[in-house]
């Protein structure tokens, strides 16, 4: 496997068996390592309460039966905070070593964690994180759907930006087309797979899930514009 570095200029990368592997392999590690430390803040904030929880590999349930509703809400946003702070640390550190080997799995990682902050922020108007704590400040549908809007802008807007990075780590003389797949579909289509098993505890997960996926398809776009640029 080739270590992959932003611009590289060998023929024998052109191929994609040369190139294509690392960031599958590194797509599925930061998507794991976020997922997982994302519920585990649930399950110890809930450890903090004193309040029941069963852990699952990506997902928390945590037994509404305890607890306050000021607890449950506080438990709900610890997870997408701490996995904001992952990504917002994972960017500090991808500005110093952007342009080394350290620096695609560094952009994965702020991907997914600012990501699943947002993609919780959408679900303010719905069911997720975030809508407990909409609803402890009982806070008007008015501001939950515009909360839920701006999650959407703000995801789309972080997915260009990704896009525009990831094309920086495609190697010289590989087209757009093998660009978008080896960087981002086959990346999302084998890592995002074994997160489609769901248990009990993951039914409120399904809508995050499904608008992360909005990532992908406006990554495309942004690599197939820098392409043309």
């Amino acid at each position: 496997m080739t270590d992959l570095k932003p611009g590289s200029n060998t023929c024998n990368l052109t191929k994609w068996k040369a190139w294509g592997l690392r960031p599958i392999v590194l797509f599925v590690a930061a998507y794991t390592m976020v997922g997982v430390l994302h519920e585990l803040t649930h399950a110890l904030v809930a450890y903090a309460f004193r309040i029941p929880f069963t852990l699952f590999h990506f997902a928390v349930n945590v037994d509404r039966a305890h607890g306050t509703l000021n607890q449950r809400a506080i438990i709900g946003v610890a997870g997408p905070l701490f996995a904001l702070g992952i990504g917002l640390l994972s960017w500090g550190a991808y500005t110093v070593a952007r342009n080394s080997r350290l620096g695609l799995p560094l952009l994965y990682l702020v991907m997914f964690g600012v990501s699943t902050f947002f993609g919780n922020l959408i679900s303010t108007a719905f069911v997720g994180d975030f809508s407990r704590l909409a609803m402890t400040l009982q806070l008007p549908m008015a501001v939950r759907y515009s909360a839920s809007v701006l999650g959407v802008l703000l995801l789309c807007g972080l997915s260009f930006l990704i896009g525009m990075e990831l094309r920086r780590w495609t190697p010289v003389g590989v087209s757009a087309a093998k660009a978008m797949i080896g960087m981002i579909a086959l990346p999302a289509i084998i890592g995002g797979s074994g997160s489609s098993c769901k248990t009990d505890g993951q039914r409120n997960h399904f809508l995050r899930h499904r608008t992360l996926a909005l990532v992908w398809f406006v990554l495309i776009d942004s690599v197939l514009r820098r392409k043309a640029e």
